[in-house]
């Protein structure tokens, strides 16, 4: 078996990652499985371009617990928090 080395701790640092993602729609949408695991029907779909979802997570090692951020407003960690932005 292979031995990684030991990683020395490092100086933590603020990072940051970015995901963008167009709205999906599906046409056609896949309905189980048929014999050899293969999808019962076939999945037709189409992406919105210029309809997308972008979401960013940055990690700050100063902070001591995590924060949800939507649109300028801040949770405080209930539940419904931000069913209003979804309703």
């Amino acid at each position: 078996m292979k031995e990684f080395p030991e990683i020395e701790p490092s100086v933590e640092k603020e990072r940051k990652a970015t995901a963008i993602a167009p709205a999906n729609i599906a046409l056609i949408k896949y309905w189980g499985k048929r014999e050899g695991n293969l999808p019962y029907t076939d999945t037709i779909s189409f992406n919105l371009s210029n309809c997308v979802t972008t979401t960013t997570v940055i990690y700050k090692p100063e902070l001591k617990e995590d924060v949800v951020v939507i649109d300028s407003f801040a949770s405080d960690n209930s539940p419904n928090d931000f069913v209003f932005l979804i309703d």
